[in-house]
């Protein structure tokens, strides 16, 4: 198993990647305008100041944190190069903790509410018998990364006698 800490705040991360993003403007989605209006109160208080912004001057944007993202995807081909070499037949599965609001629905970073900006993560198996492995998994989902453990070890149960 390999964890990276980035990207999080402040989002750290070596030239070119900390530039790479300086001049990109993503798309703004709906959910850039949604002021929780009716929405739980605790998530009120999580936006705080960000429900009196002006929704139409607020940025989406998150140079640094893109930038940590394909810093962290660089490091992680790196490490996936090399167990392809050395362990060719092994699966590898690759996951997230959480996304990132980018200031949807007045929040930023994660929390608890599960928006797509938050909860939609990848989930990806690779390897000679990825999709044999996927096709017996009893549920798709790429909201819930805690079941992926408890999938794997059902779909191969010699894994779940492994140590940590």
């Amino acid at each position: 198993m390999v964890s990276y800490d980035e990207p999080h705040d402040p989002s750290l991360c070596p030239p070119p990647y900390n530039t790479m993003y300086s001049d990109y403007h993503a798309r703004r989605r709906p959910s850039l305008y949604d002021t929780l209006e009716g929405k739980p109160e605790y998530q009120r208080l999580w936006a705080g100041h960000r429900l009196e912004l002006d929704r139409d001057k607020v940025s989406p944007d998150s140079p640094l944190l893109m930038g940590c993202n394909s810093f962290v995807d660089s490091e992680i081909g790196r490490v996936l190069d090399k167990a392809r070499s050395a362990t060719p037949d092994a699966m590898r599965m690759f996951t997230s903790d959480h996304g990132d609001a980018m200031n949807a629905h007045c929040l930023y970073a994660k929390g608890p509410a599960v928006y797509d900006e938050i909860a939609r993560i990848p989930l990806i198996f690779a390897g000679p018998e990825a999709r044999a492995w996927c096709t017996r998994i009893p549920y798709r989902t790429s909201t819930c990364p805690r079941r992926s453990w408890t999938t794997s070890a059902r779909a191969y149960p010699d894994a779940s006698r492994a140590k940590a």
